[in-house]
Order: C-alpha cells, then structure tokens, then sequence
C-alpha cells in the first residue's frame, strides 16, 4: 500500500532483470501513484535479459504510442534512450519532429543517446519543430556531432525567427568554425537588431579569429630567443 515501497519493488525489478519481471513493471504504468508510473517507465528502461539485451523497448514505444499524460510519455522516451535500441529511433525522431515540446525535448536527449545511422537524421528534425527550446536542445546535441551536414543546419539557424535560437546558433558556431562561417556570421551581424544576438556573434567571431591565430602561430613562430614568446 505505501507508494514508496512499490517504487523500491520496481527499482528492484529493474535491477533483476528477466523476462518475468517485465509484465509486473508495465502493470505499474497504470499505478494511480504518479512516482511510481515514472519509476516503471524508468525500470523498463534499464530492463536487460542475461545477454545484456533490452526487454524494455517494446512495452515503451507501445506506451509513448498510446500514452495521454505528456509527463509520463515524456518518461518513457528518456527511458527509451536509457535502453539505448536503435529500434527506438524511427519513433522518437517522429516524437523530435511532432511531439508536444516537453515530449520531443525528450525525445531529442534520448536519439542523443543511442548509437544508430539515423541519429543525426532524427536531430536534425529538430531544426524544424514549431516550439524553439526544442529547437535549441537539438541544436545544443548536433554540436557534438562529427557530421558535415551540421554545419549548414546550425549557419541557417542564424536566421531564426526566435532570437534565442539564433543566439545559440551563433555561440555554437563559435565553437565549431569551418569554411564560411565568419563571412556567414558577418553577414548575420550587418542585419541582426537583438543586443544578446550581437554580442554572441562578436563573440563566435573572436572565437574564430583567436583559434585560427593560435593554429598560425602554433605552425609558424619562430624559434624562441632568450625567453618565451610573449613573456
């Protein structure tokens, strides 16, 4: 009857493992204890069979299909990424694309996660979704990505419609370069009326220029005379 000590059964659960375990979580999905439909969800997730295989992904991608509490669903597309299937992938780069923000928020962390040929496919869904906090945590993970198609995507974002957005692009550009992003940044910078969006830009620019400075004079400083350079 205490709803803690059903939370510690799950957790329980999810660290034995095993296919008879499995009915009992996805039964705690409809637990009237709000905790503890999130503790099932996050159970499933962990879930593994003795070869190390997940048991979870299917009882979820059912839930996130049929699920009503946005919450919860958006549980179980982080319990998804935990599980780490590359079967999830196709569905949460729908959830990326379509979901409600705090769903695809979700949904972009969990793609994130999970090693697939499609991952940057899904991510870059993201660029697109109507809410832009969802925009933004995908261009925050398509950072990290060693993808040439990223660069493009993160350059047009720079022509946002949410200033917020475009501040981020231009901080992630910063950090990026590469061929025609300072032109790139310039041009954003001759037209963009934002103060925050102006500054960013100033910044990624200097970032640039400082890093390409330090690559020149890593590649071409003289010998050193007497003491060290700049001392």
């Amino acid at each position: 009857g205490d709803p803690l000590v059903r939370r510690a059964a799950l957790e329980a659960l999810a660290l034995r493992g095993g296919a008879d375990a499995v009915e009992a979580v996805v039964f705690a999905l409809g637990d009237e204890e709000f905790g503890v439909r999130v503790a099932a969800a996050r159970a499933l997730g962990r879930m593994q069979d003795p070869a190390g295989a997940s048991l979870g992904v299917d009882p979820l991608l059912d839930f996130v299909s049929r699920g009503t509490d946005l919450a919860l669903v958006a549980e179980a597309v982080r319990a998804l990424g935990e599980a780490g299937s590359a079967r999830a992938v196709p569905m949460l780069r729908g959830q990326v694309r379509d979901g409600a923000p705090v769903v695809a928020v979700a949904a972009v962390e969990a793609v994130a996660r999970i090693t697939s040929p499609e991952r940057v496919d899904a991510l870059l869904e993201g660029i697109w979704h109507e809410d832009s906090e969802v925009v933004k945590a995908a261009l925050q993970r398509l950072a990290d990505e060693d993808d040439p198609r990223v660069r493009p995507h993160l350059t047009a974002c720079l022509d946002h419609d949410a200033w917020g957005v475009r501040r981020l692009a231009a901080d992630l550009l910063g950090r990026r370069g590469g061929e025609g992003v300072t032109a790139r940044l310039k041009t954003r910078l001759g037209r963009e009326a934002e103060p925050l969006v102006r500054e960013a830009i100033q910044r990624a620019l200097v970032a640039i220029e400082t890093d390409a400075a330090g690559i020149h004079r890593t590649t071409t400083a003289p010998p050193m005379r007497g003491g060290p350079e700049g001392a």
